[in-house]
């Protein structure tokens, strides 16, 4: 049997065993997928080459990526992994969150134009989108954090959290996990642009984050298809056949 995984700290939330699990079962797949809450990469090296893959979240999508002993393309830029394919004790690294948030940017038809972005956080998941982004548009971008050094590393343009005017973009992404656990938001919404667009990548439907933008009449969006399509890309290659999108979305509705 096959055995996958998603790895992170304090990840019982996480819906990608759910998810992975159904898809197996319908495509009658000898495959089983976990969630492995570890304290350490380093102390988990042994038990994650025993896998055939593995995804990975909060906090290593950094860390895993110095681990790696191949990477693709796009992660030779990002420096951040979240899928691993390991083959005889090897680990190929892949970033599927870019696949899946430019399916996301898709569906909402927010590829076009020339829309000004901005992108709150710097991690792993924030330097994919910032990816995807300058690659699949010409949007303007533009980066907030906590720390503004570390928003530095994905871009020139950026600004203090404390100054940030939410009026000037079009386009807002939550890529912290601030508020997946509590009732917060990463920043505080309280004038926004006419017919605004505000992204939580994390895919709890009712974030503080997105219930605030929405009050003020914003299209808000969560990360339930960014999760779903990073979910398929996934599977891809780890199996090397077409995920069957349908069956994942229905794990969720299931679920």
């Amino acid at each position: 049997m096959n055995k996958y995984a998603v790895v992170g700290k304090n990840i019982n939330y996480s819906l990608s065993p759910l998810i992975h699990n159904h898809h197996f079962k319908c495509l009658n797949l000898n495959a089983t997928y976990e969630l492995f809450n570890i304290d350490t990469l380093d102390n988990s090296m042994a038990k994650l080459r025993k896998l055939s893959g593995f995804n990975v979240t909060v906090p290593y999508k950094i860390d895993i990526f110095e681990k790696c002993d191949e990477i693709s393309e796009e992660v030779k830029e990002i420096k951040a992994v979240n899928c691993v394919k390991v083959v005889n004790g090897k680990f190929y690294g892949f970033n599927t969150d870019v696949y899946g948030f430019f399916q996301l940017l898709k569906k909402n038809k927010l590829i076009e134009g020339n829309l000004k972005v901005l992108i709150i956080g710097s991690g792993g998941a924030a330097k994919a989108v910032n990816y995807c982004l300058n690659n699949f548009t010409n949007h303007s971008i533009f980066v907030t954090n906590r720390t503004i050094e570390k928003a530095k590393q994905l871009t020139t343009n950026t600004i203090l959290i404390n100054e940030v005017v939410l009026e000037q973009f079009d386009i807002i992404i939550n890529c912290t996990n601030v508020g997946v656990k509590n009732y917060q938001s990463p920043i505080e919404i309280n004038k926004i642009k006419k017919e605004s667009v505000f992204i939580d990548i994390n895919y709890q439907a009712k974030s503080k984050f997105l219930i605030d933008a929405y009050n003020l009449n914003a299209k808000t969006i969560n990360g339930e298809d960014m999760l779903i399509y990073q979910a398929a890309k996934s599977f891809e290659i780890w199996f090397d056949k077409e995920a069957n999108i349908t069956y994942l979305e229905e794990s969720i509705r299931k679920g």
